[in-house]
């Protein structure tokens, strides 16, 4: 074994390293209202993307067509997806402000993400509307 300090340091810190790299679990990247029809959509894509890989990225022909139409469909279903996601969320924080229950409307709003926010509330848009929404 070598009594180098620098080369101790580095087979230490590369040891660190992999036993964190190795053991740390995947992040997932779960999107509320994932059903069948996305997953089916996002196979799809995925599968004529690698075919398109596989037959050296043609830049034009029904390779290339193929992939792009089935990338465009999941990405719109995605949309909708995340769409309507935020807009339960912001229906939940509604009827909680309707209830009249204050504390858990800004707790909410609080946890939330400021990009659920809209631009335009009623008439006004832009800064006028964050007035309605404050951070």
């Amino acid at each position: 074994m070598c009594k180098n300090q620098q080369h101790i340091v580095v087979e230490e810190l590369k040891r660190a390293a992999s036993e964190v790299l190795t053991n740390s679990p995947k992040q997932k990247h779960n999107v509320r209202g994932w059903n069948k029809d996305i997953r089916e959509k996002h196979k799809a894509a995925r599968r004529a993307y690698l075919y398109w890989i596989d037959n050296r990225k043609p830049k034009s022909g029904p390779l290339f067509d193929n992939m792009e139409e089935s990338k465009k469909e999941f990405k719109y279903a995605l949309r909708a997806c995340r769409k309507s996601q935020q807009k339960s969320i912001a229906d939940a924080m509604a009827e909680a402000l309707w209830n009249r229950s204050p504390k858990k409307f800004w707790k909410n709003i609080r946890k939330s993400k400021k990009s659920w926010l809209p631009s335009t509330v009623g008439d006004e848009t832009g800064n006028k509307a964050s007035m309605y929404f404050p951070r």
